[in-house]
């Protein structure tokens, strides 16, 4: 983020600089430069502010409790359309707010979900309308734990946690913006293949 912050301060200042070399005396600037250089000055501000907002907005989401984790699943999965899991075993799920969301897509038929063995909470949640695979034809179970919202829609978007530091980490795409998508739903496509 500082580099490209730097960049646009970087171009700012030159830009200002070629202005006052060719024209030292500010005071005799006609009202076309005065007005080009305003829209250049606007223009590199605009772009220093969206760097800064795009950065804000994708970067990582760390969390150190599961209540936080929890809080952060619930919204996630509540938006609009279908949601597919993929996870090792649903133990983030056991809070009854999760549960009844759940629930909730299950009987939209707007839920997905690929663990390696079935489990108590995924079997209820396919007889409520989710579908559900398993991948324990696998020699091993896959490290990727990933939630896709909207899934097979151009608006879907991803969320990958893993633990950092002790902290637990969320990073977010969106759909074609970045080859992690492609992977992800290649390892789905595959799992439902090979599903039992």
């Amino acid at each position: 983020m500082r580099t490209i912050l730097g960049g646009w301060i970087s171009i700012l200042l030159g830009l200002i600089g070629l202005w006052v070399t060719f024209n030292p005396d500010v005071t005799k600037f006609s009202i076309f430069q005065v007005f080009l250089l305003t829209i250049s000055i606007l223009g590199i501000l605009f772009m220093i502010y969206w760097d800064i907002y795009s950065y804000l907005k994708r970067r990582p989401k760390l969390y150190r409790t599961t209540k936080q984790i929890d809080k952060y699943m619930y919204a996630w999965i509540s938006q609009r359309g279908r949601v597919l899991i993929f996870t090792r075993d649903m133990s983030w799920a056991n809070s009854t707010d999760i549960k009844k969301l759940l629930m909730d897509k299950a009987a939209k038929r707007e839920l997905e979900i690929c663990l390696p063995n079935p489990i108590p909470l995924t079997t209820e949640l396919a007889a409520a309308g989710a579908e559900v695979y398993t991948y324990k034809s696998f020699n091993d179970s896959p490290y990727s734990r990933f939630t896709i919202i909207r899934y097979g829609k151009d608006d879907a978007r991803i969320a990958i946690g893993r633990n950092v530091d002790g902290l637990h980490r969320i990073d977010e795409y969106s759909y074609g913006t970045d080859p992690v998508f492609s992977i992800a739903y290649d390892l789905v496509r595959l799992v439902k293949h090979f599903s039992y």
